[in-house]
């Protein structure tokens, strides 16, 4: 009877390292990126802290780009959307935009909705601050259902006029 449960043990244990050896070569790598630190200029650069001081500032309205740095939707937006949009164009940046790290925004969906116009991030929002209120005027945003294309991207930068038609 030792001798049974020792080998199952031993058994076991080859089976469970052949297992861990397996997941070490096919595990996916760890994403230690933060879109800060992409090739291109995003300044300027705020947080959901300065992001309402700076738009009632502004005599115009302002497009902002509010995404979480180590969230993979909005690294998909930065590494593939965004540099993608930079070659196609020609650019080194897309000049009338904002960015806004949230990544410790605290509100809920519904508050984030009412006060900046979105659910989910990564968010394209375009903002005016009209006697200290800020009214959202169009935005496109992330979703469990809808990813941002590279085409919805450039049509949302083109309709709000940050992109050439």
């Amino acid at each position: 009877m030792i001798k049974r449960g020792l080998l199952y043990i031993l058994v076991l244990a080859l089976v469970g390292f052949g297992v861990y050896r397996v997941y070490e070569i096919y595990a996916p790598d760890v994403i230690d990126y933060i879109p800060e630190s992409i090739d291109y200029n995003i300044s300027p650069l705020y947080n959901q802290n300065t992001i309402d001081d700076y738009i009632i500032s502004q005599p115009h309205d302002v497009c902002v780009v509010f995404y979480r740095s180590q969230a993979t939707n909005s690294i998909y937006l930065f590494n593939k959307v965004f540099k993608r949009i930079l070659q196609d164009y020609n650019l080194t940046s897309i000049e009338g935009i904002v960015f806004c790290n949230t990544d410790t925004l605290e509100a809920t969906e519904n508050e984030t909705k009412n006060h900046w116009g979105f659910y989910q991030t990564p968010a394209l929002v375009r903002i005016v601050s009209q006697d200290n209120i800020l009214e959202t005027i169009s935005s496109l945003e992330w979703s469990d259902t809808n990813s941002l294309t590279y085409d919805q991207v450039v049509n949302w930068l083109k309709t709000n006029d940050l992109l050439e038609q």
